[in-house]
């Protein structure tokens, strides 16, 4: 297959997919929304079509060329991440990213021609995918258009216009991948045929499990972190972002200590953030907090290996990624009761939900997650078999190239039929 991406290039997800393909031996090109580098990604060709004028307001401050996410590991990153600035940005993006993509459609446009690939795929619904599907509207290539998280619960619901944007480019698309059953129902609510084909699979590609699977502790890395052996651990992987409930996450943990005085807590990608660090020095929790800062990827899987329990307190999701990989780890999974997440957890079986809204529910999930070691247990071996079952990398992967071989034969059998 000749394959055209329209999507984030710097993204993990984005490279997942990408490089799957490549190994395959499909041609793949990229049309990123950002500057990126594809230096260990051989596509056949690169370009780049920006949407998103606070990328170059990012890469002016912290990256000359903007192209890689090294950026996000530094403190001045991450203190105007948690700031009011940061916000003002990033509500900008949402009023301005529609005018940009009016603007560089054309280009998109003459791109695809240019390349006349078999199916395009554009991997963020609100963004690429409107850009791609406006681009692409009164022509006949294939488009597979993807959601992921917050695409529809949060995204769309910021005006009108961008509510029709997605409803449009919904109507334009040929095939849809969600990451949760959910947001299939969404979508067709928006205008997508219930009789085109769909995929619900992870929006990563899967979980990669000779990386994220069932270990012990490393005593190094606990040193590292000043973790005693004993300690009762629960990590935070979802850093700080607006549809997260980092303060409410921040807000149970002295009610967690007032019964496990020795448990600590980690938060992914919150060092030098200054939300997090304000919340820190208000409830007196810095000796049992360890505010970490932003790792590879694959780093990741020893931070969960340490975990007791990982909590993921989101007031809007879909399929969380570090929720999947956390559980492939056999870290205890604590969540917000949301639609999507309910897909993966059964209450009280292989893990829990609690009230996001409240810390005292996330607390008692917390305390009865460290309590109870024989449900970690059970859960652990249940969601090991889980991930192998419905999120393991290379079995998604197959299934959505086979996907793609479905959407391209249905595609042509309408061009014939016309």
């Amino acid at each position: 297959m000749k394959l055209c991406f329209l999507a984030d290039g710097r993204s993990p997800h984005t490279q997942n997919w990408i490089r799957y393909f490549l190994k395959k031996g499909h041609e793949v090109h990229l049309i990123s929304s950002y500057p990126c580098s594809t230096e260990d990604m051989p596509v056949k060709s690169l370009h780049i079509v920006s949407l998103d004028f606070s990328a170059k307001i990012r890469a002016s401050l912290f990256d000359k060329g903007g192209s890689s996410l090294t950026t996000h590991g530094s403190p001045f990153f991450s203190r105007l991440r948690g700031s009011r600035l940061w916000s003002v940005i990033a509500r900008m993006r949402d009023y301005t990213v529609p005018a940009a993509i009016n603007k560089k459609k054309w280009y998109v446009r003459s791109l695809v021609k240019q390349i006349q690939p078999d199916l395009v795929h554009a991997m963020r619904v609100t963004y690429e995918g409107v850009l791609a599907a406006f681009a692409l509207e009164n022509s006949t290539f294939p488009l597979i258009l993807s959601v992921w998280g917050i695409d529809f619960t949060w995204q769309t619901q910021f005006s009108d216009k961008s509510r029709r944007m997605v409803e449009r480019a919904l109507g334009r698309a040929d095939a849809l991948h969600p990451d949760c059953y959910r947001d299939l129902r969404l979508a067709q609510e928006l205008g997508f045929g219930s009789a085109k084909p769909a995929l619900v699979v992870p929006g990563n590609g899967g979980v990669h499990t000779d990386i994220f699977h069932p270990g012990l502790r490393n005593k190094e890395f606990c040193t590292q972190w000043s973790i005693p052996e004993d300690a009762p651990v629960v990590i935070n992987p979802r850093g700080v972002k607006p549809y997260i409930r980092t303060d409410i996450f921040f807000q149970a943990i002295p009610l967690v200590l007032s019964k496990k005085p020795q448990t600590i807590f980690l938060g992914a990608m919150m060092q030098g953030n200054a939300f997090a660090e304000n919340w820190m020095a208000r409830l007196g929790i810095g000796s049992a907090t360890r505010l970490l800062p932003y790792v590879p990827h694959q780093e990741m899987a020893a931070f969960f290996h340490t975990a007791d329990v990982t909590i993921s307190p989101s007031d809007h999701d879909g399929t969380p990624n570090t929720l999947l990989e956390s559980m492939a780890c056999q870290s205890f999974p604590v969540a917000g009761n949301i639609e999507s997440v309910r897909e993966w957890i059964d209450d009280g079986v292989n893990g829990l939900l609690c009230d996001q809204s409240r810390p005292e529910s996330v607390a008692s999930a917390i305390l009865h997650a460290l309590d109870d070691t024989a449900l970690r247990h059970s859960a652990g071996k249940r969601n090991w078999q889980l991930i192998n079952d419905r999120a393991e990398y290379q079995k998604v992967m197959k299934r959505v190239e086979h996907f793609y071989d479905e959407a391209i034969s249905q595609a042509q059998n309408r061009k014939i039929h016309k």
